[in-house]
């Protein structure tokens, strides 16, 4: 008996210790060379780096000529030509635009940095950038206390409060620093399930700073630069070391008012993941109860955020549906936001600048618009300055309105046994809004049958290879997706054909979508990965493997597991990921353990 104990003991050490050595054999594995694309595309920018560069030029370029002789550029003015240098270090890319010397932009932080692009503003502003008048002593603005309570109707009126200012003076560095508010704003309401995309309003959250940046020669930032920056490292999933250190130093202000301890609260509970750090949240701004609400429903689940909901003032966000159907969701979430969420969603819709008059049509004319370069254009014969512009607007509705209309089809489908409701709501929603830009893809999550999936793909397909920039990870990874009934292939082009590298330089941006393929094996191995790890703590799924060297810096998710290439696995993992709270730079004291309410999570 002893010595069949004994070699079966034996037997499992030796399966543990093979099993840890390809395992480590797996992750320390250079990255594959990324595979020649079959596919042949006509984009404009090869890759998403030189995309994004040649956005937050654009926007630069758009705003300085306003600023030079007060017209609106035409199309050729903002042609912008990126060139990426290959070398060692820091990505450089060389920038072009027509009637200008060429700029040579290093990325030796990341590729939204504000820092990178002031010079480029400062060369394009010309004879305008010695003219501006010297910053006044940072204060808060009207905006920034106005976005404490970011609902949609506030956000309109103070882009346009903002963009009266800027049409007045466009080398208003205080002005730029609101504008740039308002896309951290708009940003931190980005919960638009798999069609998530801060992209672009990363890039004009960034030009905005740049252009303050240049004009304010050298005098300290406001309190709008100084959260919308920290709020730029938060959504480009920087080093939040830096993040929480740059609010310590907001929180250090003298005479700190509440609507800067409202921005420095929510800032640091989507950091840390903590919404504990709320004191009162029934009596809070909206912009805190609303991320207290994300990080509740996300740590205790969806019980505790309806709980939650029911005693405090939801005050016309539709925000909430948007948050709890992107995180899982129970059914009891599905009844109280299905479709009760997009009603609310459309609500908005009916607050935003658009031309929705006239039905569906008239509607999906309307979100179908994109968003223009930069804030200056010509309208009905007349140059116009716009903050946040109907386009912008357009796409930020039409991401959310794509995400009730799938989570509205899945719950009657999935969580209701509703066969023959969700087929007859999902025509209906087809009928409406089959002509929105991304509905194709709303096709092929939702197909069911090889008739459904074939009709679907060529349209999903077409999307990435005309405009990449549409195609969030979670949704192209979709289209790489085998289906889970027999179906016809479709050939796709990999993600890396336009993510090169697969994350922008300097940041860990959308790491959940990019990491890992749809088989579940990650997309990067051995010293990528490893230097990843050390460079960006990012968040705790980020190479948290035992097999690579322990980062001292602290991550938005504590906890630590190994990297699995099973997809099953790493749902689980995932799961208790979002179980965790991160334990560093929490201030004060916290009673009583969490209790996670795990009857509601995915």
């Amino acid at each position: 008996m002893l010595r069949s104990v004994v070699r079966a003991v034996l037997v499992a050490g030796l399966i543990a210790a093979v099993g840890l050595a390809l395992g480590i054999r797996y992750l320390a594995r250079p990255d594959a060379a990324v595979p020649p694309s079959p596919f042949v595309t006509k984009w404009r920018y090869p890759t998403e780096q030189d995309w994004i560069v040649a956005h937050v030029a654009m926007a630069i370029a758009d705003m300085a000529q306003y600023a030079r002789n007060g017209a609106a550029p035409d199309a050729k003015a903002l042609d912008v030509d990126v060139e990426t240098v290959t070398g060692p270090g820091p990505a450089v890319f060389t920038v072009r635009v027509r009637g200008h010397e060429p700029a040579h932009l290093t990325a030796s932080e990341h590729i939204w940095s504000p820092a990178m692009y002031a010079p480029l503003a400062t060369a394009l502003l010309g004879p305008a950038a010695p003219a501006a008048t010297a910053a006044p002593p940072p204060s808060e603005s009207a905006t920034f206390a106005a976005l404490t309570r970011p609902r949609t109707d506030v956000i309109v009126a103070e882009s346009a409060r903002v963009s009266s200012a800027l049409a007045s003076r466009m080398t208003d560095a205080a002005a730029h620093e609101d504008a740039a508010l308002l896309y951290a704003a708009l940003g931190l309401r980005e919960w638009a399930g798999q069609y998530y995309d801060n992209h672009r309003t990363l890039c004009r959250l960034a030009a905005h700073l740049a252009m303050a940046e240049a004009l304010r020669k050298g005098a300290e930032p406001g309190p709008s630069a100084r959260i919308a920056e920290a709020t730029l490292l938060t959504l480009t999933f920087r080093d939040q070391r830096g993040v929480l250190h740059r609010l310590e130093a907001v929180e250090a202000s003298p005479g700190l008012t509440s609507a800067a301890r409202a921005w420095s609260r929510t800032l640091r509970m989507r950091n840390t993941e903590d919404w504990r750090l709320l004191p009162d949240p029934e009596h809070a701004s909206l912009l805190e109860r609303r991320e207290y609400f994300v990080w509740l429903n996300s740590k205790l689940g969806h019980s505790h955020a309806l709980e939650y909901l029911d005693r405090t003032d939801p005050d016309g966000l539709s925000d909430w549906g948007s948050v709890i159907l992107s995180v899982g969701y129970s059914v009891e979430a599905g009844h109280r936001f299905v479709p009760a969420g997009l009603a609310a969603v459309m609500s908005e819709v009916s607050q935003m600048p658009l031309d929705v008059a006239g039905g569906p049509a008239a509607l999906v004319r309307a979100l179908n618009e994109e968003p223009a370069p930069g804030p200056v254009r010509t309208k009905n014969g007349r140059t116009v300055v716009e903050v946040i512009d109907t386009g912008t607007w357009a796409d930020f509705a039409e991401r959310h309105l794509m995400h009730h209309i799938e989570t509205g089809v899945d719950c009657m489908r999935r969580m209701w046994g509703l066969q023959e409701g969700a087929d007859q709501y999902k025509a209906q929603m087809q009928a409406a809004f089959g002509g929105l830009r991304q509905f194709p893809i709303a096709a092929r999550r939702l197909a069911r049958s090889r008739a459904e999936y074939a009709a679907a793909m060529p349209a999903a397909v077409a999307l990435p290879l005309a405009g990449p920039e549409w195609v969030g990870g979670h949704n192209w990874n979709l289209l790489l997706r085998t289906p889970d009934f027999p179906a016809d292939t479709f050939a796709v082009p990999p993600m890396e054909t336009w993510c090169q590298p697969l994350f922008p330089a300097g940041t860990w941006f959308e790491w959940p979508k990019r990491l890992f393929r749809p088989d579940g094996h990650l997309r990067i191995h051995g010293a990528t990965l490893s230097f990843r790890r050390l460079r960006s703590s990012a968040d705790a799924a980020v190479a948290r493997s035992r097999s690579l060297p322990t980062s001292p810096t602290p991550s938005r998710s504590a906890g630590s597991w190994t990297i699995s290439v099973s997809a099953r696995w790493r749902s689980r993992l995932l799961r208790s990921e979002r179980l965790s709270v991160c334990r560093w730079t929490t201030r004060g004291d916290r009673s009583g353990p969490t209790q996670p309410d795990t009857r509601s999570q995915p």
